[in-house]
């Protein structure tokens, strides 16, 4: 190598290190004496507060970039976000925790920096929702804690925060959910639908397009309550799904497709789409699924305890089931449910009791309005059944 051509290359190196160095130094000295947690903090609540209809308080925020370079990594604990409430929307006094939509101990963001400074965009790898509480509350008016949206009217824009200090980007980008450990409530007045779901765990890998999104979804949940108009429908069940998720902007419709739906220990195919109606505060559902249960036993387990007692019974047998669920949910209104139900070879008997069923084949249609509009029907096509000297 010429000695000239060595030199200048050795100049280049040391000047490419000395200005990578100070790069490290400058972001160090920005985290260290800029973006400390007692002035981070204030700044998040700020702009949360700016571009949602809600009151949001978090107890520390703080932000890493050496331990997850290239990225930074916002660190957010004890957050809550509460539904701004007022007028005819407000919740009673007596019970303030109505209005709190979220709560969680830890929340971790990481994003890119980089398409943020090339071109006003935000990309975010990851999030991370840990030890979350999720109440979401409606009245029998409609009114729901879930909406911090601000009106169309209402929505800052770029030259309104402008003056202080703030800026809106050109896109927002979510690669990764996580939600790890929640607890999530959903409390609806208006159709007396009460659920509760506990220890949710879920994974969600996102893809956003110009008109649309889609999503892989993997989530697993460990307890399940479910009731309507205080009749208890599920209780003790285990719940996990797997399935990709698309959206599309335009038609606000949710499509899923080839889900499995994981009820205790029996596998659903679940596919069909859901469409947002904001005018008349409803989703349109249009929703097909199909199962084999393993056993009798494992199906009976499904059905409410108030309709089949489950203590002391054993039974056999296969049950397929395919269905459909359409209409629309929101204020006052509920689907219709469609089932066709096969049971082959089945038996069941309690114990200490001299009667049972020794041997069951049937198969029937079952039509059932949970707004109860129409009328709810079973058509029976086949029915054999012998036990206790009974041989139809």
């Amino acid at each position: 190598m010429k000695p000239g051509l060595k030199k200048t290359l050795k100049v280049s190196l040391i000047s490419l290190g000395s200005l990578l160095g100070l790069c490290i130094v400058a972001v160090a000295a920005v985290l260290w004496l800029v973006l400390t947690p007692s002035r981070l903090t204030p700044m998040v609540e700020k702009a949360a507060n700016t571009y949602l209809d809600a009151d949001v308080r978090v107890g520390k925020v703080d932000v890493t970039f050496f331990s997850t370079f290239p990225r930074f990594t916002l660190k957010i604990d004890d957050g809550e976000l509460v539904r701004h409430m007022t007028g005819a929307d407000s919740m009673s006094s007596s019970r303030p925790y109505r209005d709190s939509l979220l709560r969680f101990a830890r929340c971790r963001v990481a994003f890119n920096p980089i398409p943020l400074l090339k071109d006003n965009r935000i990309v975010i790898g990851r999030v991370l929702l840990d030890s979350a509480r999720v109440y979401a509350w409606r009245d029998s008016s409609g009114n729901a804690n879930w909406n911090v949206m601000p009106a169309a009217g209402d929505t800052v824009t770029a030259e309104d925060s402008a003056p202080s200090g703030g800026f809106k980007p050109k896109s927002v980008v979510l690669r990764s959910l996580r939600i790890r450990n929640a607890d999530i409530i959903f409390n609806d007045r208006s159709t007396d639908v009460y659920a509760m779901v506990r220890d949710v765990n879920s994974r969600i890998r996102l893809g956003a397009g110009v008109r649309g999104a889609a999503a892989a979804v993997e989530l697993s949940c460990g307890n399940l309550f479910f009731m309507q108009q205080r009749n208890v429908l599920v209780r003790r069940t285990a719940l996990s799904l797997n399935t990709d998720v698309g959206f599309n902007a335009d038609s606000m419709k949710v499509v899923l497709r080839n889900a499995d739906l994981g009820i205790n220990d029996i596998s659903l195919s679940l596919n069909g789409t859901l469409r947002g109606d904001s005018a008349r505060r409803a989703v349109d559902v249009d929703l097909a699924f199909g199962a084999v249960a393993p056993s009798v036993e494992k199906a009976l387990n499904l059905i409410p305890e108030s309709v089949v007692r489950h203590q002391d019974l054993t039974a056999d047998g296969t049950v397929m089931l395919e269905g459909t669920v359409r209409g629309s949910y929101g204020n006052g209104l509920m689907p219709t449910v469609s089932l066709c139900l096969k049971i082959d070879d089945a038996s069941a008997h309690y114990k200490g009791l001299p009667y049972g069923i020794d041997s069951l084949t049937a198969d029937f249609d079952a039509f059932v309005d949970l707004a109860r509009e129409q009328e709810s029907y079973l058509d029976l096509k086949i029915f054999k059944l012998r036990g206790n000297d009974i041989d139809v």
